[in-house]
């Protein structure tokens, strides 16, 4: 079974997504933090390296190819940072408006119209070609795309990645992507009771006894469960400590005092996450490609990466006058930031359609020509998504935001 390690994009909107946090803490007078659009975009660049490079690139013939791909080795955790980043953006939305009386209403009317349209478009597409035959009619498609999956009826509901944790085959690579979504909108469906029911003092032990329980059930789940490492990797509570980590931050940087003293310890912030990025490859990796084929990985090694982005997130926030604030806010990472879901949704697919087209088979590049192959499955991928942006999703966007938060 193929491992479909991708993140799911999260963005409220092109107005308040990247909002600066409200209240005494982070004060700006910016409507959005530029450098959370970066992250963004860093994110989403991790994966693309992952998949079209990592994964889509042979080293036959090529022995320094194979320093590269031990150093982008744990490139596949962009979507570690994705549930950061999910957790700090949504977290914080909630956090500002749990007065709203139409709090519910408000934030499911806008997350519906940010992420059901290009998934059910996806979905569908995926579900029309096989009742067209395409994967017979495509030589090199069925093997990779269009393998059998769970019934329709999970991805409806966002439940495949229940049914993947418990060891039922079939994730066909086109609806891989979409596992992470799932595990998104179940924390959607807990998080805005959470915050709007729980006091903000006790708030902050929910959220630190979850975050300290979410390694444990993995740890329990490899050592008693036959599927565990499958289950910690798709299940949303083994997830739940990235998650959570970015919901820690938003109530951080809402505070004058939380948020006093991170600006008067980044020097260590800096220095842990420094120590934390030189131990990861080592610690974590241990030569293994993906997280469900390794122990440590699967149990304690998303934490510690969650802990690394999370520091990350916090340092863009604090050095937004140094380098990092600077990288972050170049134009190009943002762009890619700005459309990294549509990126995220479609990637896998244009990369299996053109290799399916011009080579019939699955996406692994030998030759020159094939390598070419994948930067022009990159430029389609890119293309689309920056189309999809302007005339699809923007537009969709403000219709979401005509419903607005209640004062």
């Amino acid at each position: 079974m193929t491992t479909t390690i991708l993140p799911a994009q999260l963005h409220e909107s092109a107005t308040s997504d990247g909002a600066s946090p409200s209240g005494p803490g982070r004060i700006s007078n910016a409507r959005r933090i530029l450098e959370l659009d970066g992250l963004r975009g860093l994110a989403i660049l991790l994966v693309l390296i992952w998949h079209y490079g990592h994964d889509a690139n042979s080293v036959a013939g090529h022995p320094w190819f194979s320093y590269i791909k031990d150093a982008t080795g744990l490139f596949w955790s962009g979507v570690d940072l994705f549930f950061v980043l999910s957790g700090f953006l949504i977290g914080g939305i909630l956090l500002d408006q749990r007065s709203s009386p139409n709090y519910f209403k408000a934030f499911y009317a806008r997350r519906a119209f940010r992420i059901i349209p290009i998934y059910a478009i996806v979905v569908g597409i995926f579900y029309l070609a096989v009742l067209a035959g395409v994967p017979g009619r495509i030589p090199g498609s069925s093997e990779w795309l269009f393998r059998p999956t769970v019934p329709w009826y999970a991805y409806a509901t966002f439940t495949q990645n229940i049914r993947w944790a418990i060891g039922q085959p079939g994730v066909p690579t086109w609806l891989g992507v979409t596992w992470s979504l799932a595990i998104e909108e179940q924390f959607y469906l807990i998080l805005p009771a959470i915050i709007w029911f729980v006091p903000e003092r006790q708030l902050r032990y929910l959220l630190g006894c979850a975050i300290l329980a979410a390694p444990l059930l993995r740890l329990f789940l490899d050592l008693h469960y036959a599927h565990g490492r499958l289950a910690s990797f798709y299940l949303m509570p083994c997830r739940a400590d990235s998650l959570l980590l970015g919901v820690t931050a938003a109530l951080l940087v809402r505070h004058q005092s939380t948020w006093s003293w991170l600006k008067n310890h980044r020097r260590l912030i800096a220095s842990s996450s420094i120590i934390m990025l030189t131990g990861l490859p080592y610690f974590v990796l241990f030569n293994q490609d993906h997280p469900i084929d390794s122990f440590w990985i699967s149990t304690i090694g998303f934490s510690l990466l969650a802990l690394f982005y999370f520091s990350l997130l916090l340092l863009a926030l604090l050095y937004s006058d140094g380098w990092l604030g600077r990288w972050l806010r170049t134009s190009w990472l943002r762009a890619l930031g700005t459309i990294s879901y549509c990126v995220y949704m479609i990637h896998f697919a244009v990369l299996g359609l053109v290799f399916a087209i011009f080579r019939h088979k699955v996406p692994y590049a030998v030759t020159l020509g094939e390598r070419g192959l994948v930067l022009l499955a990159l430029a389609a991928t890119v293309a689309i998504a920056s189309l999809s942006w302007t005339i699809f999703e923007k537009p969709l966007l403000k219709i979401g935001h005509k419903v607005k938060y209640a004062r």
